[in-house]
């Protein structure tokens, strides 16, 4: 485990009872803006967005039960993590627990953007609340898309930081 990540837990359960508590706009449980986020097998730290009317949507524990797990890899995905969408071939046999993303007609599982399981390419959506695929063009659909070279500047903030250049 990291020793920034060991820190900042630290100081987040410290400081815990200390923050304010709101009450989720959709879920309705109270929680606070900042608290560790559990997968069922991992623990993260979650920083909760407030919507416009100054509470979080949602309450920590409650997106942590909209994690799922990569149907290639099995590693979790938590809300707002980017996702990949992968046709299998005939003859796959998904695990129970992937998710299925339809679009068009054609079916995809949902997967995971870590490397061992993607490359930047595959990157087409986020999984977000209340558990489903923000779909959004792929560097590659990007890129056949404009006739040009797609440059991501930071893969946490795509697609926002993709910028196209022509080719000359």
């Amino acid at each position: 485990m990291n020793v920034s990540f060991q820190i900042k837990r630290f100081l987040t359960t410290i400081s815990h009872s200390f923050r304010r508590t709101y009450t989720a706009n959709v879920c309705r449980h109270k929680t606070k803006l900042e608290g560790p986020m559990s997968d069922g097998e991992n623990t993260n730290i979650m920083e909760m967005p407030l919507a416009k009317n100054g509470s979080p949507d949602y309450c920590i524990e409650c997106l942590g039960k909209m994690s799922i797990k990569c149907a290639w890899c099995s590693h979790p995905i938590v809300i707002g993590e980017l996702i990949t969408l992968y046709t299998p071939k005939k003859d796959y046999q998904a695990p129970g627990y992937a998710v299925r993303y339809t679009e068009d007609g054609v079916d995809a599982f949902v997967g995971c953007s870590r490397m061992s399981c993607a490359d930047g390419c595959d990157l087409c959506g986020r999984w977000m609340p209340p558990g489903e695929v923000k779909r959004v063009p792929s560097p590659l659909e990007l890129c056949l898309a404009s006739n040009g070279m797609v440059i991501v500047d930071d893969m946490d903030r795509y697609p926002e930081s993709a910028s196209i250049h022509p080719i000359k």
